[in-house]
């Protein structure tokens, strides 16, 4: 309250954003509540699962510049309006950090607050040097704001060199430093709970190219199947993914998540004698496939991307490998099959893979081993997997 009154009670408010105007105030879950604007309260506070939170109001020129990198322009100055929003306190002490959302811009705020009591948005904006869009860079004007701050800090001037791309992690990390060389030792310096998880969801899609390799001759067939090579055909990849950053290390460990369903359509790719004929194998069939992988990312000023490592789980019920064979000697009957023992109905594959974002569009290579098909179709089987995969992320979510 603006009397310095400390009201205790229930608080309703939208995710700190900008323009967020006011809260809604009750002392019980009984009582009516209470609408205040952002300028008639000094700030408030909630706990949640045992974690302290604190919002203040404040009035500054927020840079607005859009988010989305495919709505940039050429023009790299920095676009400002005046408003009065709620901000999320990050770090507190004898300087201060706030984080805001824009979710129309599809940008967060990070604001850095000054001796003076004034507060200042970190400007980052980025733009393209020419009207083609082949090159992207940044404005790095936040590490002389940063610089401004914390001159007094000679320390700090290798870790602001360090910033490579504007990073919430790495900056409040650096204001807590900073924190701790302007104020008296010992001084308490808080320090925003880390967040929870972010949220990433959308569609993936891609190509798939199969292998198969034999270890061993088979004895479905008489003679030695490891005369057989097996070639790759293309085969179709479409799924979902869920992508949860690790907390504490925004934008770069990331778990990712993916169901997808996938074909398998094998041809050897030479014929072997049977009989007075040729015989070659089909194994064609589909499987449903959870891949769970670790990825880490990298930072960039065009674009972001990442490696990865992890493991695959697929099911299937309809994988059958087929002999095939041709006997020009039997009339009306040149082309014949036959089902041999079914194949295995899982594998279990390694995955290593590596991708890039642009925007809210992903592109990736994904290379995968597996156990192959049980040894009742063929003897000591491998499968490879190449997945070139593009995905588009349909919502993301900071949550806490």
């Amino acid at each position: 309250m603006k009397s310095n009154d400390t009201l205790r009670g229930e608080i309703a408010f939208q995710h700190p954003a900008l323009r967020v105007k006011s809260v809604y105030f009750k002392k019980s879950k009984t009582d009516a509540a209470t609408h205040y604007g952002n300028l008639d309260v000094n700030g408030f506070g909630f706990l949640a699962d045992g974690k302290s939170y604190y919002y203040r109001p404040m009035i500054i020129d927020l840079e607005v510049s859009s988010g989305d990198l495919n709505k940039l322009g050429t023009d790299k100055q920095p676009v400002f309006i005046k408003d009065t929003i709620f901000a999320k306190l990050m770090v507190g002490g004898a300087a201060s950090l706030y984080k805001c959302k824009d979710k129309s811009q599809g940008k967060e705020h990070l604001i850095i607050g000054l001796k003076n009591g004034d507060f200042e948005d970190l400007i980052h904006n980025k733009y393209y040097l020419d009207p083609s869009r082949q090159f992207m860079v940044e404005n790095t004007r936040y590490r002389d704001q940063l610089a401004e701050v914390f001159k007094e800090c000679t320390s700090l001037l290798s870790g602001l060199n360090g910033l490579k791309t504007f990073d919430e992690y790495s900056i409040q990390k650096l204001v807590v430093a900073g924190d701790s060389c302007l104020q008296p030792k010992n001084a308490a310096i808080y320090v925003a709970p880390p967040m929870r998880f972010k949220v990433k969801f959308g569609l993936v899609g891609g190509v798939n190219l199969n292998y198969l390799s034999l270890a061993g001759p088979a004895v479905i067939v008489a003679g030695d199947l490891s005369a057989f090579h097996f070639g790759s055909k293309v085969n179709g990849v479409a799924g979902l993914f869920l992508d949860l950053v690790v907390p504490g290390c925004e934008n770069r460990w990331v778990i990712h998540n993916e169901l997808s369903y996938f074909k398998v359509n094998l041809n050897s790719a030479t014929m072997a004698a049977f009989g007075t004929g040729k015989a070659w194998i089909e194994v064609k069939g589909s499987y449903m496939s959870l891949t769970n992988t670790l990825q880490y990312w990298f930072q960039g000023k065009r674009h972001n991307s990442y490696l990865e490592f992890g493991f695959s789980n697929a099911i299937s019920s309809d994988i059958a490998p087929q002999i095939k064979y041709y006997d020009p000697n039997l009339v009306n009957q040149n082309l014949q099959s036959r089902s041999v023992v079914a194949a295995r109905g899982y594998q279990q594959f390694l995955n290593l893979g590596a991708g890039l974002s642009l925007g809210k569009f992903g592109l990736a290579y994904r290379f995968s081993i597996g156990n192959g098909f049980s040894k009742e179709s063929f003897v000591g089987s491998t499968t490879y997997n190449n997945n070139f995969l593009l995905s588009y992320l349909l919502a993301g979510k900071v949550s806490g």
